[in-house]
């Protein structure tokens, strides 16, 4: 390969961050003893509040319900520009790592209306797994005992990779280099070396 083709190539993967990132960057985790003084929130280290959302039908779940998982929780809208330009990444990332039964998607719609913002990803092939925050209109979602819970407009959208403490180790708001596939590393060493439960 000639020289400024090389040089090219290099540059191109320096702008676009090409490559998967280390799969240690998620280390060290959280003991699961760490629990109990977590604050609550959505930086890495918080545990995050316990959300209770819906599918539209019946089903209602709790986010604490997920505590033997590790969970992918994304905050989004469908009227916002850069959450909807990362769901066909974020729909490849969850084809790749389908074999990983202990690790679950959730798609958080806030800040408009579900069930449209659902109609409009699916009309678009996106097939990920779309929740209702069960809140209503605005930027905000339901604690697990019914209180409204207000976010800032600006965590839309937001990323958080949950241990199975209910830990946040993670936190995007859009992923390394454009590609959510990048984090399919960090994910699998993080379920096989997270702590499993707290007891």
């Amino acid at each position: 390969m000639p020289r400024r083709a090389i040089v090219l190539a290099m540059l191109i993967c320096a702008l676009t961050a090409c490559g998967d990132v280390a799969p240690d960057i998620w280390r060290p985790y959280p003991k699961s003893t760490e629990w109990a003084f977590a604050r609550i929130g959505w930086q890495v280290g918080d545990r995050v509040p316990d959300l209770v959302f819906g599918d539209g039908g019946q089903g209602r779940y709790r986010l604490r319900g997920l505590e033997d998982n590790l969970v992918v929780l994304t905050l989004w809208s469908s009227t916002d520009a850069v959450s909807t330009a990362q769901l066909p990444s974020l729909g490849r990332l969850q084809d790749a790592m389908a074999d990983a039964k202990e690790l679950v998607f959730v798609m958080l719609n806030i800040g408009d209306d579900y069930v449209e913002g659902r109609l409009w990803a699916e009309g678009q092939g996106h097939r990920l797994p779309f929740y209702d925050s069960l809140a209503g209109e605005g930027h905000a979602v339901t604690l697990g005992d019914g209180t409204r819970l207000e976010l800032d407009k600006t965590l839309a959208p937001t990323t958080v990779v949950i241990d199975r403490n209910g830990i946040v180790i993670a936190r995007y708001r859009q992923p390394h280099g454009g590609d959510w596939q990048v984090y399919q590393g960090p994910l699998r060493d993080a379920l096989r070396r997270a702590t499993k439960l707290r007891q």
